[in-house]
């Protein structure tokens, strides 16, 4: 379903969306079973971004799938921080915009970041997103 938005209202709005993406295995089927590894965002005015490698802590990492990233437990080591402090890192620099939009946000973004904040004991954010 699709809400039309006057310009005006568009321009007041803008500053406060920022578009994210995150990278994650495990089998979309079931969104919040996946193991969050990556989490990147960019404000849609300001280029404000934030990127974090998080350890999705898991045991055996599948093999990637064609063209994409192959990612590795001395990956992790070297560049990850724990699960719960980048989410909370995330939440911290996200506390200042409304609204996050993604490609496939419904399908399965939300779900991988709800299962996320489960599993790390977390509120989930109230946030508003958009596919």
């Amino acid at each position: 379903m699709a809400t039309k938005i006057e310009y005006d209202k568009w321009m007041q709005l803008l500053p406060s969306i920022a578009v994210f993406d995150l990278e994650f295995v495990g089998d979309i089927s079931d969104p919040e079973a996946c193991a969050l590894w990556e989490i990147g965002a960019t404000s849609l005015t300001t280029n404000d971004s934030f990127q974090i490698v998080v350890d999705p802590e898991i045991s055996i990492i599948p093999e990637p799938q064609d063209g994409c990233f192959n990612l590795t437990h001395k990956f992790l080591e070297n560049n990850a921080v724990s699960l719960k402090n980048g989410l909370e890192m995330f939440v911290s620099w996200a506390s200042r915009y409304r609204v996050f939009v993604s490609h496939n946000c419904f399908k399965s973004d939300i779900g991988v970041l709800k299962g996320a904040f489960k599993k790390c004991g977390l509120e989930f954010p109230k946030f508003l997103f958009a596919d």
